[in-house]
């Protein structure tokens, strides 16, 4: 394309080689006259006076070589360049004052360590199906004492509250005034808080009049007693509001999987109440929808009280809280991790080795009324089981990851996040030693 003549002045061709200025003098001594068809400034042709059509591209390729080698002929002349000494460079600004300084960037998790000073009692809860079980079984070789009611579920079933009916009558109240995990006593009405008070002390009370059913531990320092029973997990701040000082255990398992166990009871007995239009929510999924009820429930039930634990613990120093992914406890590796912490938690006289040969040994129990240890079925195979189904099922996946897309990114399933339990924010008070969990270890 002819960009540009420069004789006498600048001309500038448009792309569809109309003249955009009509400023020109003279192109060459051949060139005469332009002729331009109609009125839309299209060349027709560029004629010399002869009548020949001149050929516009060879013209301005001549011209620029000719003006290239003038240039180059100056610049030859020109005397030679000085060297030019670089400036040094300039100082560093000073630092600023504290006082001017940015805020750090927020952290989800905030670095803390666990109580250490006097003895708490311990709750352990989590969704149906978690593996609530299974920690029981781990706490209780941690030395942790252990009330327990079931000896097929290590559950405490309460029935010291409202006459024999447990745990669902105590925690409906609550949950049919906030619909939530996520509240503080005072957002209850005074009546439901004395309501509630008294049903878990008369529990309370009856744990220590009858001792006979502790699984005595005396290997962890920090706890006076554990009770563990999934649903617990919807009363932490009223158990809270009771205990002096407590420690919770937050079992969780990816919900997805919960969602395909077998175990779906919360969905009978507690579903419409943990929405402020339960009714409607329900029957908004129906037929092949129906997984989609018990990942809402554990999404929302396990996000809130997340949420609620990390907020609690900045301003009581009576709680404390950990929480647990069963799936951590499948491997080697990141079982002996979870008994590090869990050990720090409890404050445990286990040593590194007596962990490690801990984390060697199989695992059982994870989180099936149904399943039964002594049957040899390898634990692993029965996590993640929803992928079939869902891989079935685009409409059902996509509506399950869209209502559990909360809970399944805090505790790092979507997208799985292996560093996990690592990066709980909370500072160990295991001395780094050196010591590796590995086959070398004799026990």
């Amino acid at each position: 394309m002819l960009t540009s003549f420069i004789i006498g002045s600048i001309y500038m061709f448009s792309p569809n080689h109309g003249i955009a200025t009509t400023d020109l003098k003279s192109v060459s001594n051949d060139v005469q006259k332009f002729k331009f068809k109609d009125g839309t400034g299209n060349l027709a042709s560029l004629v010399d006076k002869n009548g020949k059509k001149l050929d516009l591209r060879e013209m301005d390729a001549k011209w620029q070589a000719k003006n290239l080698e003038k240039l180059a002929e100056n610049l030859a002349k020109l005397p030679p360049r000085p060297p030019q000494n670089s400036p040094p460079p300039l100082p560093p600004p000073p630092p600023l004052p504290e006082t001017l300084l940015p805020p750090p960037p927020p952290s989800s998790q905030t670095t803390r360590k666990h109580t250490k000073d006097g003895k708490s009692k311990l709750l352990v809860g989590g969704s149906d199906g978690s593996g609530t079980r299974s920690v029981v079984s781990l706490l209780q070789d941690l030395g942790v004492t252990m009330v327990i009611d079931d000896t097929g579920t290590n559950d405490v079933h309460g029935a010291e509250m409202f006459s024999g009916k447990g745990w669902p009558d105590v925690v409906r109240p609550a949950l049919q005034e906030v619909h939530t995990a996520n509240y503080n006593v005072e957002d209850l009405s005074p009546g439901t808080v004395d309501a509630l008070s008294a049903q878990i002390t008369n529990m309370n009370n009856a744990h220590v009049s009858r001792k006979g059913k502790w699984t005595r531990g005396d290997g962890a320092e920090l706890i006076d007693y554990g009770i563990k029973a999934p649903v617990s997990m919807l009363l932490v701040p009223m158990f809270n509001h009771l205990w002096e000082r407590m420690k919770f255990i937050h079992v969780v398992r990816d919900g997805r999987d919960i969602a395909f166990s077998g175990n779906q009871s919360p969905v009978k007995k507690f579903y419409t109440d943990s929405f402020v239009n339960g009714q409607e929510e329900y029957d908004k999924w129906t037929g092949s929808m129906e997984p989609v009820r018990p990942l809402q429930l554990w999404n929302d039930w396990n996000a809130d009280l997340y949420d609620w634990e990390r907020e609690r613990v900045k301003s009581d120093p009576g709680f404390d809280f950990l929480v647990l992914r069963t799936e951590d406890l499948l491997d080697v590796d990141t079982k002996y991790k979870v008994l590090l912490e869990v050990g720090d938690f409890v404050g445990t006289i286990k040593t590194k080795t007596e962990l490690c040969c801990m984390a060697r040994k199989g695992v059982k129990d994870m989180g099936s009324h149904t399943y039964n240890a002594r049957d040899g079925k390898d634990v692993k195979a029965r996590y993640g089981k929803w992928q079939a189904p869902l891989d079935a099922n685009k409409g059902l996946s996509d509506a399950m990851h869209e209502q559990g897309e909360r809970g399944l990114r805090e505790f790092g399933y979507e997208p799985h996040d292996f560093d996990f339990f690592e990066k709980s924010g909370v500072e160990l008070s295991w001395q780094d030693d050196g010591f590796e969990c590995n086959g070398d270890v004799v026990c």
